[in-house]
């Protein structure tokens, strides 16, 4: 990939592309390194038709290769550890006020309604009460139509398990449903 990146950025007509060129090329760059002037240029330079690959796909045995240099000992992390020095750098770097979260106020979430998600469910919330409001509504979301899973509280009180009050949603739909409450509580009921 950057053999390419090399040929793209030499002007038109000075190098053939041609493979004995390449490979010729190739011998004599092994164990040096690239330099780039601009590296503003390195992202745009690959893009498009001047990417080698544009066009072509990965076969499965460099797709398989690639995997592997990934894993294990061929990974560039494998067994490589931070000395104690390093360490200690790294966290003295980031203690006290040079940490850029020093002196500022962490504040909740404007989502956050007091713990609510941690309440239990009464005691009728069961697999047979969840799987009735699922048929009844058809297994389809009642706001997009398209396949439902979850079921809604429409009043968001999870102890209130009245048939009337349950309703079949998509995951979209439901995390949707989470923002001005209100809303959607005037909107299931005008449904009913």
């Amino acid at each position: 990939m950057v053999l390419v990146f090399y040929l793209c950025n030499m002007p038109s007509g000075i190098y053939k592309r041609t493979k004995e060129n390449v490979e010729n090329h190739r011998k004599i760059m092994i164990g040096k390194h690239w330099k780039v002037k601009d590296s503003s240029k390195m992202g745009t330079i690959l893009v498009g038709k001047k990417n080698g690959m544009f066009g072509k796909k990965h076969t499965e045995e460099s797709k398989r290769k690639n995997r592997e240099s990934q894993l294990g000992e061929k990974s560039y992390w494998f067994g490589k550890n931070r000395s104690e020095e390093e360490k200690k750098k790294k966290s003295e770097k980031w203690k006290g006020s040079k940490n850029p979260m020093w002196g500022k106020k962490r504040e909740k979430c404007h989502l956050w309604q007091g713990g609510k998600s941690f309440e239990k469910y009464g005691f009728d919330w069961t697999d047979l009460l969840k799987h009735s409001i699922r048929t009844r509504d058809c297994f389809v979301c009642q706001i997009c139509k398209k396949h439902g899973w979850i079921i809604h509280h429409i009043d968001y009180d999870k102890k209130n398990c009245n048939l009337n009050n349950l309703i079949t949603l998509c995951n979209s739909c439901h995390s949707k449903t989470n923002y001005n409450r209100n809303y959607w509580i005037n909107y299931f009921n005008k449904l009913i």
